[in-house]
């Protein structure tokens, strides 16, 4: 119990006390309709579209070379994290793109811990070794190296990226070393697959592989998210039809019986997520907007990864007042009366809205 109780604080942060009061106050804002006095928990900063990757299921990098619109400046940036700050946000974390290729990633990072907030980045790894230094300095507490497989070769094609594994794999090894010299046990590592069909049968191998150059190996379902989103599947043969439907069940099984980890209820939905999404929407609720913030990389407020409805920009206004603006309460009245018609179980929702659905169903019982 000390130990995973240690292993939580190394990867959100030390601010627990503060975590419980956000949290106290986003489920009075859901339960009863009050007015925010804090930001959601989690809020995720698409610190950029700009990628140096084309990965089959992400078209990010093709938005970062479309979209000509001025990205929020260092200032900027570090007004809204001591906005974030104030309004007590728990965990912030930086996401692309490739959020590497911001040059001041670090300051805010070092902006953030300024103002007793917890940090990730979630990078392809393929700048790591140029950066593994400036990150340990910078106390970022997690960081989540998204990796397709243990074979090079899958990981590559996967990525549309020549030397991307050895790149990623490079740089991960040059961060352990530096924990080690250095002694610090930040930041947190997690190495995270996207489960498809060209790599679910590999899992296995992919977890053995990469346990001892991390500290947890976590995995999330592929999407073809919605008109707005930049996850799309670009490759066939990475997405899975009605004929997967056995093969993937009797697979896992195998695994969740192999892997305690993998025996969790987040996980044990994959299969709904990939085979029955419809019968799954109908079950859990979504908490997008309530515990879940996600800016873009021109200071666009949204819900969530999916980009659904823009609730403002933090330029324009503050961000209290996006969050408890018009437009942002007509979203989470949708949400709370599951008039919504997405659906996604990525891993910064899925882990949230399935406890939470549990936590909160007896809210159906409330008018609104």
């Amino acid at each position: 119990m000390i130990k995973r109780f240690n292993n939580f604080k190394r990867k959100y942060g030390g601010n627990l006390f503060q975590s419980i009061l956000t949290f106290i106050d986003n489920s009075l804002v859901f339960v009863f309709n009050k007015e925010a006095k804090r930001s959601p928990l989690s809020v995720g900063w698409i610190l950029t579209y700009k990628c140096n990757s084309k990965c089959s299921y992400c078209t990010s990098w093709k938005r970062g070379l479309e979209d000509k619109t001025q990205e929020l400046t260092t200032e900027e940036a570090k007004d809204a994290i001591r906005q974030m700050g104030k309004l007590k946000v728990w965990m912030l974390s930086f996401t692309g793109g490739e959020p590497l290729l911001r040059k001041d990633i670090f300051d805010l990072i070092k902006e953030a811990k300024k103002n007793k907030i917890g940090t990730n980045i979630n990078t392809n790894a393929s700048l790591l070794d140029n950066y593994a230094e400036a990150i340990i300095d910078s106390g970022l507490d997690t960081i989540t190296i998204s990796v397709e497989s243990y074979d090079s070769k899958i990981h590559n094609e996967i990525r549309n990226f020549e030397n991307s594994f050895e790149l990623l794999e490079k740089g991960l090894k040059k961060l352990n070393q530096l924990r080690e010299k250095t002694r610090s046990k930040k930041p947190y590592i997690m190495v995270r697959a996207n489960v498809n069909k060209k790599n679910y049968k590999d899992l296995e191998k992919y977890f053995e592989y990469w346990k001892d150059l991390s500290d947890e190996v976590v995995i999330q379902p592929i999407h073809e998210g919605g008109d707005n989103s930049i996850f799309h599947i670009q490759k066939q043969g990475i997405d899975f039809n009605e004929e997967d439907k056995k093969d993937y069940k009797n697979h896992m099984k195998k695994l969740f019986k192999k892997y305690p980890f993998l025996n969790k209820g987040y996980y044990k939905e994959f299969y709904n997520f990939f085979f029955n999404r419809k019968e799954m929407a109908k079950k859990y609720r979504c908490f997008a907007g309530y515990f879940i913030l996600v800016l873009d990389p021109y200071g666009d407020v949204y819900p969530c990864a999916e980009l659904r409805t823009k609730f403002g920009n933090i330029k324009e206004n503050s961000l209290i007042d996006i969050i408890n603006n018009e437009k942002s309460k007509s979203f989470k009245r949708i949400l709370k009366n599951k008039e919504n018609k997405c659906f996604c179980w990525y891993n910064c929702t899925g882990p949230i809205n399935y406890p939470l659905t549990k936590i909160f169903n007896w809210v159906k019982y409330i008018k609104i």
